[in-house]
């Protein structure tokens, strides 16, 4: 069975019928997975250590966070509004964040 059957029809007409298509448009289309493996696979932390996430407040950050404090590392984000950077301190549970916009070197 072809890749094109297995992974569904509704992307038989977006994409070509090349495999690797396929799996660049799953990292694309799916946060989930793409914060797994870049997290557990590049990245791979140890307990205690420091994690810097840029562009936490998106979906792919989010989760990387989220992953981080379960394996019990220290997370800090950043982010582009100050509502933003509430949202990963006080419901995501990111150890500390900032505005880059609002930040001087």
């Amino acid at each position: 069975m072809s890749i094109t059957k297995r992974v569904g029809p509704c992307l038989e007409s977006k994409y070509s019928d090349d495999p690797l298509v396929y799996f660049i448009v799953c990292l694309q289309e799916c946060p989930g997975f793409t914060a797994y493996a870049g997290f557990y696979e590049v990245c791979c932390p140890k307990k205690g250590e420091y994690v810097f996430i840029s562009a936490a407040s998106g979906a792919v950050g989010q989760l990387v966070g989220q992953l981080a404090k379960l394996r019990g590392c220290y997370v800090v984000g950043s982010a582009g509004t100050s509502q933003k950077v509430d949202l990963l301190k006080n419901k995501f549970g990111f150890d500390d964040a900032f505005n880059y916009k609002e930040e001087r070197t």
